[in-house]
């Protein structure tokens, strides 16, 4: 009996260091596959560290700001090159205010393109402008285009109008009298309040 039990357990002993390795061997490979996802964590939240700064960075950056006109003597324009802009300014003021042509009554029309072609002749003169005399001239030519443009919106609007001198001059034929040896008519503001009747 105690030979069958030695050599059970003779039997026994390679199964259990087998078992043994075998435990050893798969806390191993939890070890590593452990190790391996904390890297994988790891190299994920440096890439949203960089994607972060980078971000920042994006958003930090500032705008370029737009080259400054250069004015007044920084401008390098010359006196022959401001007669010229002030001539063709006051030429333009001349063609908006001459009333013997029809461009003034055209510039007020909203059908008429004249308008958007005399701003557009007006601003490109504009952009030639470096110094306050000339300034000057392009407000001048400005205030001419803009009465136009407000004409403009009086067409657009319909709003029911009367002459107040036709209208005074109607009621003196209407409701004057001659009064006496007098020559010269009196206002009859009873007859007025007939032809007006009840408010």
């Amino acid at each position: 009996e105690s030979n069958s039990n030695t050599s059970i357990s003779i039997l026994k002993m390679p199964t259990a260091r087998r078992a043994k390795r075998n435990t050893q061997n798969d806390d191993q490979d939890i070890e590593e596959e452990v190790s391996y996802n904390h890297e994988e964590e790891e190299q994920d939240d440096d890439d949203d560290d960089e994607n972060e700064r980078s971000r920042r960075n994006t958003n930090t950056t500032k705008p370029r700001r737009s080259k400054r006109t250069k004015v007044m003597s920084e401008s390098n324009q010359t006196d022959a090159d401001r007669r010229a802009l002030r001539h063709n300014q006051r030429e333009l003021h001349k063609k908006m205010t001459n009333q013997s042509t029809d461009l003034p009554e055209r510039m007020a029309d909203v059908q008429s393109d004249a308008f958007e072609k005399i701003r557009g002749e007006n601003n490109k003169l504009w952009n030639l402008v470096r110094y306050t005399r000339e300034a000057v001239l392009d407000g001048d030519n400005v205030n001419v285009i803009s009465s136009r443009a407000a004409r403009q919106v009086d067409k657009l609007i319909s709003v029911p109008r009367y002459d107040a001198n036709r209208l005074a001059n109607k009621m003196k034929a209407k409701c004057s009298i001659r009064s006496g040896s007098n020559s010269y008519n009196t206002f009859d503001w009873k007859t007025f309040g007939i032809e007006a009747g009840s408010c």
